[in-house]
């Protein structure tokens, strides 16, 4: 016997509405972000990973700018959630973390290109993400990077990754990091 509830099922509505716009609003300000850095033209994947079936659309983000999309050497995803913790990671236990990192390898193996993973948690300053890269594309940051930098280092089943603030990656003009990136 199945109960139907019409307030449950509004709520339940609402809350995977609500995440969705939410999403959406985080790739929206991430797409400004990369062609406020770039100079190029950025939009979020159509469907965001629904679309991105395709070998040319991957991750949550696309280069839409007919002098850099075809040789865009990144697979962007893209996440916003309440909160976002790393020491689930320490911990052994389900991490979100590792699960976005793990959608964002796949996405960019499928096609052969470089994963960065943007997170965002309730409260962050506009346009600030967490970045979390693997150690080689890391390690490119710290070394194009003018300053001194605070980064988190994780080493999981997944490979040794690096988290920074996104506003690091940007400091770095994009075509020395492009440069160093199109070598790995």
């Amino acid at each position: 016997y199945y109960h139907y509830n019409p307030i449950i099922l509004k709520i339940q509505y609402q809350m995977s509405v609500n995440s969705k716009n939410k999403g959406s609003k985080a790739e929206r300000e991430l797409a400004k972000v990369w062609e406020r850095w770039t100079g190029y033209k950025f939009s979020r994947t159509p469907m965001s990973g629904g679309w991105a079936k395709s070998i040319e659309s991957f991750g949550d983000l696309t280069c839409t700018d007919p002098k850099h999309s075809h040789k865009f050497p990144f697979s962007v995803e893209c996440k916003s959630y309440k909160g976002i913790t790393f020491n689930d990671i320490l911990k052994g236990t389900k991490s979100d973390v590792l699960r976005f990192w793990e959608q964002a390898s796949y996405d960019a193996n499928r096609c052969n290109k470089i994963p960065l993973l943007f997170m965002r948690e309730n409260g962050m300053a506009k346009q600030t993400y967490f970045l979390v890269c693997d150690v080689k594309v890391g390690k490119l940051i710290v070394d194009l990077s003018k300053k001194s930098l605070d980064m988190i280092a994780l080493s999981c089943s997944l490979g040794n990754l690096l988290v920074f603030n996104s506003n690091d990656l940007t400091a770095i003009p994009y075509n020395e990091f492009y440069k160093a990136v199109r070598k790995l």
